[in-house]
């Protein structure tokens, strides 16, 4: 099957769950319509593609790609959905690795960058995720955390700097709209596909995001958050050029964006 190297790329965003490394090697190893291929090809004869993969690649990638093949097939018809038309059903574009505007720093993530991002709003992601700044914290935020995010997003879009947090309620609802309030960029992570606006309490300040700065994700449209998803996102957050938390519990999501 020939398909593209940008559309392999999003088929890739519905295949594998993000933070799937062994995925990403295998992608990078191969390239992704290539790799695509070859989980196609292993529906019929596994064994004989794993051992052609260690021949070229090493045995390590071999056999931990053939593990991964059961949950890459079982998805495989996501990968021909019409994840494109649905992006801009809701006024969004696509923008893979190989597009111009990529955040070039998820770079830095080696085998867990995204395959592809989702995105409603700006167009030149790679310049604005280089000089942003991550504001993130608890969603149960009190009245002073809350205050305290909004005063270090005013100080951040003061400086030209877009706002980097993950549209939750409490301390990143607050960062968000202390960037607006500067008419300053802002840009919100989602843990599910962005054209469902989550949480959906935040929905008037998501689309005011959308409108004037970013709401991203690297999972495509339909696709619901849950735990992981948003575990997962964080790394996206981190990947701004620092990380303020404010109000955090020891175990929570936004350390571990700081981590």
């Amino acid at each position: 099957m020939s398909r593209d190297e940008r559309d392999a790329l999003i088929a890739w965003s519905a295949l594998a769950e993000p933070t799937d490394l062994v995925a990403g090697a295998l992608v990078d190893a191969l390239g992704a319509s290539a790799a695509l291929d070859w989980v196609i090809s292993g529906h019929d004869r596994l064994a004989q593609v794993a051992a052609q993969l260690a021949e070229l690649c090493g045995p390590e990638l071999g056999r931990a790609a053939a593990r991964a093949h059961e949950r890459w097939a079982a998805r495989l018809d996501r990968t021909d959905e019409p994840h494109e038309r649905r992006t801009r059903s809701v006024g969004g574009r696509i923008v893979t690795r190989q597009d111009p505007g990529w955040p070039r720093v998820m770079q830095d993530l080696a085998h867990t960058q995204p395959f592809a991002l989702y995105v409603r709003g700006a167009d030149d992601l790679d310049s604005l995720w280089a000089a942003s700044v991550a504001v993130v914290g608890s969603r149960s935020a009190t009245s002073y955390g809350a205050h305290i995010a909004g005063d270090i997003a005013y100080g951040v879009s003061l400086a030209g700097r877009a706002v980097v947090s993950g549209g939750a309620y409490g301390i990143d609802a607050a960062a968000h709209r202390a960037a607006l309030e500067n008419d300053s960029v802002t840009i919100a992570v989602m843990a599910g596909g962005v054209d469902r606006l989550y949480p959906v309490g935040n929905d008037d300040l998501l689309k005011r995001i959308a409108s004037s700065g970013a709401v991203v994700s690297e999972v495509p449209p339909g696709f619901a958050p849950h735990r992981s998803r948003f575990l997962s996102r964080n790394r996206l957050i981190a990947c701004a050029s620092a990380t303020v938390v404010v109000e955090a519990a020891a175990r929570s999501g936004a350390l571990s964006t700081a981590r």
